[in-house]
């Protein structure tokens, strides 16, 4: 029968590894990664990776992918994390004229 416990087998006190170096990427320098090198994953993927670390630490980060999708360029910025919020979008109809 199935019954809950306290935590999973075998994890007691390891802290979780990351597969990269997220303290020195998001240091507030620029640094570009390469795909194959530096990463492995897509690049949008790897980009949608980078921006939950950088809200994990509460800090902001701009990426800008390469135009040919080698690579990323990211810059992190340091202060508190910022929400901008999208312009509400605005749903027209168009008119119907009857005959």
């Amino acid at each position: 029968m199935a019954h809950q416990v306290a935590q999973l087998p075998g994890v007691a006190g390891r802290t979780p590894v990351s597969s990269y170096p997220w303290d020195r990427w998001l240091d507030g320098n620029a640094w570009h990664l390469s795909a194959g090198e530096d990463y492995t994953v897509a690049t949008t993927a790897l980009r949608a990776y980078i921006y939950r670390q950088a809200a994990a630490r509460g800090i902001n980060v701009k990426t800008v992918r390469d135009v040919d999708d080698t690579g990323i360029t990211i810059r992190a910025t340091t202060g508190p994390r910022r929400h901008i919020p999208r312009p509400a979008r605005t749903t027209t109809t168009p008119e119907r004229t009857t005959p």
